[in-house]
């Protein structure tokens, strides 16, 4: 018998919820509203740059991957790299590196990401 009074008053509520939310939630003056989607207001995520070893393919298809997954931005950290691949590490802060961030902020600009950074390396 209290499994059928729980199940009454989880549905009175639900339905109270689902009147506020139509009746509330749906007027852009409500403080309840939600706020238009921006690529400020998509989640982001932080983007390792694992020894800056970077290039414009590697970038443009995981910037295009992370924009299908709907995130709104990337915050690039450069940081220290794998062993083994130091061959292809880009020195912080080069001509080279310089590039490739400006690539990057081209691609993100297609893409309609924001790219922010770290202050500093890992």
């Amino acid at each position: 018998m209290k499994l059928i009074g729980f199940f009454c008053i989880f549905f009175f509520v639900s339905g109270l919820l689902i009147n506020v939310e139509t009746t509330y939630c749906q007027s852009t003056d409500s403080p309840f509203a939600w706020p238009e989607i921006t690529r400020q207001t998509k989640p982001w995520s932080r983007w390792w740059w694992m020894g800056s070893s970077v290039d414009e393919k590697g970038l443009t298809a995981v910037m295009e991957a992370y924009q299908q997954a709907g995130l709104g931005g990337l915050e690039i950290t450069p940081i220290y790299g794998v062993k083994g691949y130091e061959n292809q590490f880009i020195d912080f802060l080069s001509p080279r590196w310089m590039e490739l961030l400006d690539f990057t902020l081209m691609q993100a600009e297609r893409l309609d990401l924001g790219i922010d950074m770290a202050t500093g390396t890992g």
